[in-house]
């Protein structure tokens, strides 16, 4: 999973990742985790339009977007260059 983590270190967000250890079931799940809270736990956001790992991830400078990009998808390990910019506020990827 790559884990972008919000100015101010309370929201971190796990993103993608493997079921398995050779990365080959890819998943677009992704959680929120707020480490303000006194039990912090995994609530669950919209997932990645396409399912990924190994990609860059990066939040913009003012919180509200976190930018990703490339990666590997599948089985085979298909290198993409596809992007996706996912808006907090909104829940939703584009």
């Amino acid at each position: 999973m790559t884990v972008p983590q919000l100015v101010g270190g309370e929201r971190v967000f796990l993103l993608g990742g493997a079921e398995d250890e050779h990365g080959t079931r890819t998943l677009k799940d992704c959680f929120e985790v707020n480490l303000s809270k006194k039990k912090p736990e995994l609530v669950p956001i919209a997932k990645l339009l396409s399912a990924n790992i190994g990609f860059g991830a990066c939040v913009s400078s003012d919180g509200t977007k976190i930018y990703i990009a490339g990666g590997t998808q599948g089985e085979n390990k298909k290198t993409t260059n596809e992007s996706y910019v996912y808006d907090i506020e909104l829940d939703t990827w584009t």
